[in-house]
């Protein structure tokens, strides 16, 4: 007859390696994001830049809360649509027209 423990000390291996492909997938996939929002993070600073002319005023604009996107411009960059009116906020100060 096999005991509980012996089951358990078959399954363990099998339990162990599953948990560590997942962890490794999901890793995988949080590094994926992270460096897709630091290049967008990269790219709209640099179209600020060319905006405002310097980088500290870049930089000062993406953190600051914007009335028009109704928070920081910085803390929209986590999904396309976010780049998106960023962007459009951007392109509103470039030409003088409304957001």
């Amino acid at each position: 007859m096999v005991t509980y423990s012996e089951q358990f000390a078959h399954f363990l291996p099998v339990l162990l390696a599953f948990m560590i492909f997942i962890s490794l997938g999901m890793l995988t996939i949080w590094a994926a994001r992270r460096e897709w929002r630091t290049k967008r993070i990269i790219n709209i600073e640099a179209e600020a830049e060319q905006i405002f002319g310097s980088r500290r005023m870049a930089k000062g604009w993406m953190s600051q809360n914007n009335v028009a996107l109704g928070c920081a411009p910085i803390s929209m960059l986590d999904s396309a649509r976010g780049v998106a009116e960023v962007r459009k906020a951007l392109a509103s100060i470039t030409y003088g027209g409304s957001v």
